[in-house]
């Protein structure tokens, strides 16, 4: 049986947020791929793409998925990838037969309010944007059918606060 849990999702779906508070309700391990890809690599992942390229960062992060997938853990882990993790279809194949895979949904206009206030924090897909809301849509009409196959299970996000989509999420696992 599968205990660990993976968080997919747009950038500001709240993949991070509610993965901490997940773990800690499960008593399990919070664990972040863009943060192991940040550590392997020893540099943040706008530099990643900036000096290295996109599929330099997507190669790491198939590498973090296969290692964090085959590292034998204690108890549960909860792991938040990154948004666009779900472009490889490697990823995905890993993330659907090891994990329970878990999509964070949110509309562009809830996307776009987040990302909007976390603007001190250098996102590589959206730094050349013209418009956030465009760039936002476009990304999500690409992404949204990869998270769907991705996917187990999928929570709406848009009207829930953080508290409200860990109660959905433990209420889905225990009947699962």
């Amino acid at each position: 049986m599968r205990t660990d849990i993976a968080l997919i999702g747009m950038m500001g779906s709240g993949k991070s947020t509610v993965g901490e508070q997940l773990a800690a309700r499960l008593g399990g391990l919070f664990v972040d791929l863009d943060a192991w890809v940040e550590r392997r690599a020893g540099k943040p992942i706008w530099r990643i793409f900036e000096e290295d390229s996109e599929s330099a960062f997507r190669n790491l992060e198939w590498q973090g998925l296969c290692e964090l997938t085959h590292t034998a853990g204690q108890g549960r882990r909860v792991l938040s990838t990154g948004g666009g993790v779900v472009t490889s279809p490697d990823c995905c194949q890993l993330l659907r037969t090891k994990w329970v895979t878990i999509w964070l949904d949110a509309s562009v206009e809830t996307l776009v309010h987040r990302l909007s206030s976390m603007a001190d924090q250098p996102r590589p897909l959206l730094a050349s944007a013209t418009s956030l809301f465009e760039r936002v849509r476009t990304l999500l009409d690409v992404r949204k059918p990869l998270y769907e196959a991705c996917s187990q299970w999928r929570v709406v996000v848009d009207e829930q606060s953080v508290e409200e989509t860990v109660e959905c999420i433990l209420r889905y696992l225990s009947k699962n």
